[in-house]
């Protein structure tokens, strides 16, 4: 099972959609941790409407303290094998876990990360990536030379045989363990 942690602060305008992704996810073995983070816009009503109509989706509440102590309240709630952290103003592509989990499956990888592309607030984005771009821009990474390079922001040689040179940032949304 993958644990998808999503901490909430005032995304009211964009969280149905993040949700709606993440409840069109190809992979099933799934639940998603939402943490309200005091939000006074409603998303808390939001938040709790997906909670309700899908028992994959776990509602908690927090007083406001920002999305590290969010992420770290979902965690102590996270049963998953995997755990995931999605950002509450993301999309994620509807295979985009299946992608990573069988990546990590065959090559026995701890750490998944996944391409992106950034949306601007009228709906433009880029780069523009087709599904086969996305698989091929999903990277696994296992042993600790790879963790340490990603940990420095310095990977850039290919990942296995498959991989082109791609360079990964250090956000909590990119990826899984």
């Amino acid at each position: 099972m993958i644990s998808v942690i999503v901490p909430i602060y005032n995304v009211a305008d964009y969280l149905r959609q993040g949700l709606d992704s993440l409840r069109s996810q190809t992979f099933s073995d799934l639940e998603i941790i939402m943490v309200n983070d005091g939000s006074t816009d409603g998303s808390a009503d939001i938040a709790r409407e997906f909670a309700s109509a899908d028992p994959r989706f776990k509602y908690f509440e927090q007083s406001n303290a920002g999305p590290s102590v969010a992420r770290n309240t979902g965690l102590r709630h996270a049963s998953g094998s995997h755990v995931a952290f999605f950002d509450s103003d993301d999309l994620m592509h509807p295979r985009a876990l299946e992608i990573a989990m069988a990546a990590m499956t065959e090559s026995g990888a701890d750490i998944a990360r996944f391409g992106f592309r950034q949306f601007t607030t009228d709906g433009d984005s880029y780069p523009q990536y087709s599904p086969a771009e996305i698989t091929a821009r999903t990277s696994t990474f296992s042993d600790s030379g790879d963790i340490r390079a990603i940990a420095l922001g310095l990977f850039s040689r290919p990942v296995g045989s498959r991989r082109p040179y791609i360079h990964h940032g250090m956000s909590t949304w990119g990826g899984f363990i």
